[in-house]
């Protein structure tokens, strides 16, 4: 082999560790992205859990809600007859 093929080989050798080395360093780049895309992954999750456990909350409250000013509407039913009765009473 001639001095200038092997000079050729070295060049050859050098460029092929620098792609490997740069290939590892991606590679370990791609698995940290993983690992930071999983948590994000799991960080959206619990969120979600979370809104969906304030939703059901808040239907909950709606409905407690919607139940007391149901029977707000009957005690001022009941106010208003008793004052028509006490009125007609009083009328006669």
């Amino acid at each position: 082999m001639t001095e200038k093929q092997k000079n050729k080989m070295k060049d050859i050798e050098k460029e092929l560790r620098e792609a490997l080395e740069q290939n590892e360093r991606l590679l370990a780049s791609t698995e940290e992205l993983s690992v930071k895309t999983d948590n994000l992954v799991n960080a959206a999750n619990q969120l979600a859990n979370q809104l969906n456990s304030q939703m059901q909350l808040t239907s909950h409250y709606e409905t407690t809600i919607n139940i007391l000013t149901g029977r707000i509407k009957e005690k001022d039913n009941m106010i208003a007859q008793l004052n028509n009765r006490n009125m007609q009473k009083g009328g006669e």
